[in-house]
């Protein structure tokens, strides 16, 4: 299905992104429902998430961030 083809592609490049900066980490998903986890030095950075979201939602992209408090 296109939304298959779209979530495997989506996963391709957020894999590709992760193995090259750093950034990224924990990729996974199913579809478009994909999860990722943003660090900076090994730690969790929700300030970054927080502002990837925002960079995100300006571009008309609405994402959910979760997890750590």
């Amino acid at each position: 299905s296109d939304v298959t083809t779209k979530g495997e592609f989506l996963l391709s490049a957020l894999n590709d992104f992760a193995r090259r900066d750093g950034l990224l980490s924990h990729v996974r998903g199913k579809g478009l429902m994909i999860g990722f986890e943003i660090r900076k030095d090994g730690e969790p950075r929700k300030d970054l998430a927080n502002a990837f979201a925002k960079i995100c939602l300006d571009n008309g992209l609405i994402l959910f961030t979760g997890g750590y408090n």
